[in-house]
């Protein structure tokens, strides 16, 4: 009889959990968690995570703006149909990680759970971009969510870099 194969330290790890933040789960924050997984699943050097995102203030009901769905699928990804959810306290305990979009998201969050601090950021300031907010394309023509998500994009493969070094 064989002895059980060791599991490799790759196998038993936990993905991380990364949590996006925007105001309301809409536009910048659900495009993350879909180009993440995206840039994730093609990037051999970081490791697995789990994305998920949230809003600061959402709109019972909402859905993804048609914009950002457009956005994302010119670059043959898929925004869904799932409804905007709030962010909530069991998400943050989840999260290894939580980024916002903007400076104002991060200290509204901290201000209605000041216990997250050590693990929530700006995703520009983690990342080390010189400009720290993604501005909210919610109401502005297509070309706005375009520019958002190459932001983003950006952003996000450098956030592979990080994670990959930690």
């Amino acid at each position: 009889m064989s002895e059980p194969r060791q599991k490799n330290q790759e196998e038993t790890a936990k993905p991380l959990t990364v949590l996006f933040i925007c105001t309301g789960n809409t536009c910048r924050s659900p495009m993350a968690e879909v180009i993440a997984r995206d840039i994730n699943e093609k990037t051999l050097h970081a490791p697995k995570c789990n994305f998920i995102s949230a809003g600061l203030s959402v709109v019972t009901g909402d859905k993804a703006a048609e914009e950002a769905k457009l956005a994302v699928a010119e670059t043959g990804l898929a925004l869904g149909e799932r409804p905007a959810q709030n962010l909530t306290e069991e998400m943050l305990q989840s999260a290894d990680l939580v980024l916002t979009m903007s400076n104002a998201q991060r200290t509204l969050l901290l201000t209605r759970f000041p216990g997250y601090a050590s693990k929530t950021f700006v995703l520009n300031r983690y990342v080390g971009v010189e400009n720290t907010d993604i501005e909210d394309p919610y109401g502005q023509p297509l070309e706005i969510y375009r520019y958002t998500a190459i932001q983003l994009r950006d952003s996000l493969e450098r956030l592979m870099d990080r994670l990959a070094a930690m």
